[in-house]
């Protein structure tokens, strides 16, 4: 008996004691469980976070290069025409409660704008909460290279945290005159004997008393377009000392007897704002000439001219400084010129009827520097010629016109630079690119030259 309840009480203990590991175990497996489970939950809250955070970094770049684009803007289609950092448009003095978003030198000065309720999409979130803000910054406007600073601020409400992205931008000034030959259409260099090549006005190794010599050429004579169709560029026998380049997908063609020394490139995209008076011409002051058909003097001062229309020996002399602005044609034949008198004389000729047409003695640089004799053909310009058998050192701007030139008998030269909306040669033509232009006035705008991330405390 007493052995048969021994055993009974050795089996409910044995039983118990199975029962107390098995419990044991599950409360171990339940524990281990939950660690991996909040470890896991840790884990993808992490993945949430930095996820969410890299968003927001996102975001925030977007958002300061927004300022920089807007900084731009004021710069070049604004401030350029004289019209730049109004107070009206949001606009305030650096300094105050404005302060720098860098350090500024003795001396330096600039302009600010803050941006506020700007939303996610378009700005917009869908829940239409506000989520940063944007200030943009332009120090020193009116030097070579401006700087634009532009800070965002990006608010992370799930965090009740913020997010900061500084980046300054240093410009230059965006040349006019870039090369030898640019067009936005096509460019024909058909002809007897065409050439394009450069040399330096402001260098003597690589001038002649600023005058143009073969012997001291430069390979610099770039010929470009944003065409992009098949016909972008005929260089046809040409012999181009430079770079050819069409837009995007463009086809450059070369004959047999052609070169491009530089080679070919297709990802050429240039904006061509549309010439302009200059925003100092002043109608009512500007002395009025009416019909030029005969020989003018012209001293230092603003003109006004209904044509130009030149002939013989008709010869407008120019012995200063000058600006004319014509607002009919401008035709110039036979021993017809306009002639800048000794080194320091200058012509600007703003044309705004529906054509310029140069041939006979044309342009007669005293100073040899083209930067000195500037034409600008304004909107209103479509249709260009240039021809004759001499050499001229002028700077063509016609955006809008299709400029046909012509050398007959020697060849006929022109040092300087040519921008038209498309242009065709015949016969003997060498158009020889002044590189000192690439620095000179008038600029037409500011391009990016560096980008940098300024570390900012989050």
């Amino acid at each position: 008996m007493l052995k048969t309840q021994n055993t009974a009480r050795f089996c409910q203990s044995a039983s118990r004691r199975k029962r107390g590991s098995a419990l044991i175990g599950s409360i171990i497996v339940s524990v281990v469980l939950a660690v991996a489970a909040a470890g896991y939950l840790t884990y993808l809250y992490h993945e949430y976070y930095m996820n969410h955070r890299s968003m927001l970094w996102t975001q925030a770049l977007h958002l300061t290069e927004a300022g920089i684009e807007e900084g731009f803007y004021e710069l070049n289609y604004r401030y350029t025409k004289g019209q730049g950092f109004l107070l009206s448009n949001g606009w305030k003095a650096v300094g105050g409660p404005n302060k720098p978003l860098i350090p500024l030198l003795v001396g330096e000065s600039g302009y600010s704008k803050r941006v506020v309720g700007l939303r996610i999409v378009d700005f917009t979130g869908a829940d239409g909460e506000v989520v940063g803000d944007y200030t943009v910054q332009v120090i020193n406007p009116g030097s070579r290279h401006p700087r634009i600073v532009a800070s965002a601020v990006i608010r992370d409400r799930v965090h009740d945290t913020t997010v900061t992205r500084t980046i300054k931008v240093t410009t230059y000034e965006r040349a006019r005159f870039n090369y030898a030959i640019f067009a936005d259409d096509a460019i024909d260099l058909s002809g007897t004997s065409v050439a394009t090549d450069s040399y330096d006005s402001s260098d003597p190794l690589h001038s002649n008393n600023r005058a143009y010599d073969s012997s001291k050429a430069l390979s610099n004579g770039h010929v470009a377009t944003n065409n992009a169709s098949a016909t972008a560029i005929n260089v046809s026998n040409a012999d181009i000392h430079g770079i050819a380049g069409s837009g995007p997908g463009g086809s450059i063609s070369v004959a047999a007897q052609g070169t491009v020394s530089g080679g070919t490139r297709t990802d050429v995209r240039t904006d061509l704002p549309p010439a302009e008076l200059p925003r100092d011409f002043n109608m009512l002051l500007a002395f009025p000439l009416g019909t030029i058909n005969g020989s003018r003097l012209l001293i230092s001062g603003d003109y006004v001219a209904t044509s130009i229309n030149l002939d013989n020996n008709d010869t407008i002399s120019i012995l200063g400084d000058a600006r004319i602005y014509v607002t009919g044609n401008v035709s110039m034949t036979g021993l017809g010129k306009i002639v800048t008198v000794g080194g320091g004389s200058s012509v600007e000729i703003y044309a705004d009827g529906a054509s310029v047409s140069v041939g006979g003695k044309g342009i007669v640089n005293g100073s040899s520097k083209p930067k000195n004799v500037l034409i600008f053909g304004l909107p209103n310009v479509t249709s260009v010629s240039f021809s004759g058998n001499s050499a001229m050192s002028v700077c063509f701007y016609a955006p809008n016109a299709d400029m046909t030139m012509n050398g007959s008998g020697a060849d006929f030269a022109l040092c300087g630079a040519v921008v038209v909306k498309s242009l065709k040669t015949s016969g003997n033509v060498k158009i020889h690119f002044d590189e000192a232009l690439l620095t000179a006035p008038p600029a037409i705008g500011y391009r990016l030259k560096s980008w940098k991330e300024i570390p900012t405390a989050q």
